[in-house]
């Protein structure tokens, strides 16, 4: 049994989904998700997330000793899909399958959506979009928009604002291509597409050229 296994067994001991163990343990719901889903074999904050479950850190990590609550009849994942949402906790879409590229641009594979969600206050979210139904979350992959976003990290994007606002960072389509860039209005009905990270010129194009995603609302970066 790994540490991913063992955390998902604590978890459903306690009767708690990743958002209130992450609330909790003071740190973020993708934290606990990259660690259940074996992308994160480990994190600076696991003291914080044993004792929010009542188990040793050394247990958790390496199973060295028994944890307080009688884990061992509870089954791997149990809580997983059935964890009820507060009114001020929103699932969205995790789209673990596909990538938008800070970089040269990524062509994502045609996976189907799978399920995953990721778990953000409600707030949060409606203070950022006017139709919280239409945000979804994607991986970033490649140093173009860095340090802005970082490889790895994730990003939220409000599907509903697909309307070009200077200056903003959007989710696009170019070229066959899936983006996150910084979008500027140019004369003649062209856009200019900016990276953050200054060793990528920036370019010009007809926006009639481009197909907007939607509008980056906020981001996440992996925690170790």
């Amino acid at each position: 049994m790994e540490l991913k296994d063992r955390l998902k067994q604590a978890r459903a001991a306690k009767k708690l989904s990743q958002a209130k163990l992450a609330e909790l343990a003071g740190v973020t719901q993708p934290t606990i998700m990259f660690i259940e889903n074996g992308r994160n074999k480990g994190s600076s904050k696991i003291v914080d997330i044993a004792n929010a479950l009542d188990v040793s850190p050394d247990w958790l990590l390496h199973g060295k000793e028994m944890s307080n609550a009688e884990i061992s009849k509870i089954p791997v994942g149990e809580w997983d899909e059935s964890a009820p949402l507060t009114d001020e906790i929103v699932a969205i879409p995790y789209l673990n399958g596909f990538s938008l590229s800070a970089g040269t641009g990524a062509v994502n594979s045609d996976l189907p959506y799978c399920g995953a969600k990721l778990w953000f206050s409600k707030a949060f979210l409606k203070r950022r979009s006017t139709d919280i139904s239409k945000i979804f979350s994607i991986d970033v992959k490649g140093d173009s928009m860095s340090p802005k976003f970082e490889s790895g990290g994730i990003v939220i994007i409000d599907s509903a604002n697909n309307t070009l606002e200077d200056g903003k960072v959007f989710a696009i389509h170019y070229d066959g291509q899936d983006f996150i860039k910084t979008l500027r209005w140019m004369p003649c009905d062209m856009v200019l597409i900016e990276s953050e990270n200054p060793i990528y010129r920036s370019f010009e194009v007809p926006l009639s050229e481009v197909t907007i995603i939607g509008r980056v609302i906020a981001y996440q970066r992996e925690e170790f």
